[in-house]
């Protein structure tokens, strides 16, 4: 029966990431006071997350993914404080992409750690990382994307069980975020499949279109 409903590929997925990623930040830096573009940006950040798992699973050369995530890191900075903080420099939270690049690092070392107690060291230093470096969405970021590489061989319903459970224990804390599991239904119905590809521009998106925003920003402010 769900495998009926199983009609998403990676292509879809990644299209309503950027989609939803787009609009949660045009509700951040223009309209704070819409929560409602908050609450569909929800789903943004899981399914870049379940992507980036999707991504090491699929990927011939660990490496060069990792390396392609750390480039993307730090072409985003500049563009990110500028839109969220007016400054080409602000030291006191990292984009996205520093959140996926500690995660992946995790999920290498993971792959080739046999030993239970080094895991758990690894997957402590990634989230504290995470904390102390105030890389975007924290401890929920790396702990999420650590859920999605360790939970992988499990279905889906135990995936959106999982997290959505992790979601609700956060909600004191993150406010929308609750709203997550909204994320959870287009990954219920995905297909495994590549689908078209999407290109260079599922990872520069971010980076041109927070440098558009801060421009708009400049330019109203102005």
């Amino acid at each position: 029966m769900l495998s009926q409903l199983q009609i998403l590929n990676s292509y879809h997925l990644k299209i309503l990431a950027l989609v939803t990623m787009i609009i949660d930040h045009i509700g951040a830096i223009f309209y704070p006071h819409l929560i409602f573009l908050r609450i569909i940006g929800r789903v943004a950040f899981v399914l870049y997350a379940f992507m980036l798992v999707e991504g090491v699973y699929h990927t011939n050369n660990i490496h060069k993914y990792i390396k392609k995530i750390f480039i993307w890191a730090l072409l985003s900075e500049v563009p990110f404080d500028i839109a969220f903080y007016g400054t080409p420099f602000y030291f006191g939270h990292q984009n996205i992409y520093f959140t996926l690049l500690i995660s992946i690092l995790g999920i290498y070392y993971l792959q080739r750690i046999k030993s239970f107690f080094y895991s758990i060291i690894v997957v402590l230093v990634v989230i504290n990382v995470s904390c102390f470096l105030n890389f975007d969405y924290s401890w929920y970021g790396t702990t999420m994307i650590l859920a999605f590489y360790l939970l992988k061989k499990l279905n889906a319903f135990k995936y959106i069980f999982i997290q959505t459970i992790s979601t609700i224990a956060t909600f004191n804390i993150l406010g929308v975020q609750i709203f997550a599991f909204l994320g959870f239904i287009p990954i219920l119905i995905y297909n495994g499949q590549q689908g078209k590809k999407i290109g260079a521009i599922y990872y520069s998106c971010y980076a041109i279109h927070l440098l558009i925003f801060a421009l708009i920003k400049y330019l109203i402010n102005d």
